[in-house]
């Protein structure tokens, strides 16, 4: 996935994710961003009602087009890095999952939604990280899980790709004010 960086513009070059605003291909113009994430993994850039995904390869130059333009650089509680922490290849403390739920309460996600959602995604996660080989022990994030799903398309349908990827992205932007 390419970019290319103009003075007030990032073209976005074959986009990943079908239901996004910017697939397969757009120019963001300066005045659309409202915010840049760089400490997300990958870097985000919030336009309207959507994350957009950047490659961490473009982060300097992220950082670099924010700064030149005055777009404010924010980090951001990542939600589902939180929801999807029991994918990882790790064990995780019953200290920690309190934790977790407290921490995902300040959304307004309750106990019960972060179990559905944790069911709604379980198959495609497992499959991303154990049967992939890629045994991630440290962050699976919305990319991942979106990236995921993409894996099992023919399986999981487009129509229920595109209502997962905009539900996902409500899910996200609770952490925007």
């Amino acid at each position: 996935m390419p970019y290319e960086f103009g003075d007030n513009w990032i073209q976005i070059i074959d986009y990943y994710f079908f239901p996004a605003s910017v697939y397969p291909n757009k120019k963001i113009m300066v005045y659309e961003i409202e915010e840049i994430n760089l400490l997300a993994a990958p870097p985000e850039i919030k336009i309207k009602n959507e994350l957009i995904f950047i490659s961490a390869k473009f982060k300097d130059e992220l950082e670099k087009f924010a700064l030149k333009n005055n777009i404010k650089v924010e980090k951001r509680f990542d939600i589902w890095d939180s929801i999807l922490e029991v994918f990882l290849d790790t064990e995780i403390s019953e200290n920690a999952k309190i934790k977790t739920f407290e921490e995902l309460k300040q959304f307004g996600l309750d106990e019960e939604t972060v179990k559905k959602w944790r069911e709604r995604v379980k198959n495609p996660m497992i499959g991303y990280n154990f049967g992939t080989m890629l045994w991630d022990w440290v962050h699976l994030g919305q990319w991942d899980m979106l990236q995921a799903h993409l894996l099992f398309l023919k399986k999981f349908g487009k129509e229920k790709f595109e209502k997962l990827y905009w539900d996902s992205m409500k899910i996200a932007l609770l952490a925007y004010p």
